[in-house]
């Protein structure tokens, strides 16, 4: 426990310190509050200023940027014609799907140590497109 001649020591030293060299220790409001300030007004007056300078020159400039080094794009007409019979394609198929219809009933024939045969039902994205008819598959 702290006896009466330890709180005595600690009030000595911090009275002798007061007396002397001020301690760097301590906190000194002022000179922190000078330093926020003057920190905080030479930010706000340097962007004031850029932005001024961007303002001034936005509003002087013509505004028309010509990119003159631009390369042209060729249109290559096989090219696209291609790609729109694959997707019109793509297309008819997702409509088909879509349109929830019933899976094909398809008969399969795997032969292992004899001939089995084997009958299932499979969608019509394991078999193509569909069709009224069953189909055989090998």
């Amino acid at each position: 426990m702290i006896s009466k001649k330890d709180i005595m020591l600690m009030a000595k030293h911090v009275l002798r310190r007061s007396r002397g060299v001020p301690d760097r220790n301590f906190m000194h409001p002022a000179r922190d509050w000078a330093i926020g300030l003057v920190v905080s007004a030479t930010v706000f007056s340097g962007g004031a200023i850029y932005l001024g300078y961007l303002f001034f020159a936005e509003l002087h400039s013509d505004g028309i940027s010509v990119d003159t080094g631009s390369a042209v794009v060729s249109y290559k007409q096989k090219e696209v014609s291609e790609a729109l019979t694959i997707y019109s394609e793509q297309k008819k198929l997702f409509e088909l799907l879509r349109a929830d219809q019933k899976p094909l009933i398809v008969s399969v024939k795997k032969e292992t140590s004899g001939t089995t045969t084997k009958t299932g039902t499979a969608s019509t994205t394991d078999v193509g497109l569909a069709e009224d008819s069953p189909q055989q598959v090998e």
